[in-house]
């Protein structure tokens, strides 16, 4: 999601400073520093979590971590709507893998967790705005 919202960004059109209207290019480049905060929570959680559920006491608890990997593709789609799907489709994913760590997750992580959701919510609705202004072929620098 980080590095997806940071190539969106790039490729949207720069508001002028004095513009009175809020840009897509602001709000996308604000949830990129979000994600940023994001992943450092969400490491913290894997470190104190089992790295597979059948850990053997007698050896040690072996804690899991998060993976130093890059996506198998960073190209974001040619066409403006499909770079919001792609942002939207994301947030869904984030849904499935939050599931996922709410259930090893201790309890005092729950809140953020549950917070984590309610942003994810909150930002497919903003999606949803942006893609009904626009127009089906729109380019994603317009």
């Amino acid at each position: 999601m980080l590095l997806t919202y940071l190539s969106h960004g790039f490729r949207l059109v720069r508001q002028p400073a004095y513009a009175a209207i809020p840009s897509a290019r602001g709000a996308v480049m604000h949830r990129a520093f979000t994600e940023m905060y994001n992943l450092k929570t969400i490491a913290g959680i894997l470190v104190r979590s089992p790295l597979t559920d059948d850990d053997k006491p007698s050896i040690g608890p072996r804690l899991a971590g998060p993976p130093f990997q890059m996506p198998y593709n960073l190209a974001l789609p040619l066409d403006g709507v499909e770079c919001w799907r792609l942002h939207h489709d994301l947030t869904l994913a984030s849904d499935l893998i939050r599931n996922a760590l709410l259930a090893m997750a201790e309890q005092s992580e729950h809140a953020y967790l549950m917070a984590l959701g309610d942003l994810d919510r909150q930002t497919r609705s903003w999606i949803d705005q942006i893609m009904l202004g626009l127009p089906e072929s729109r380019s994603a620098a317009e």
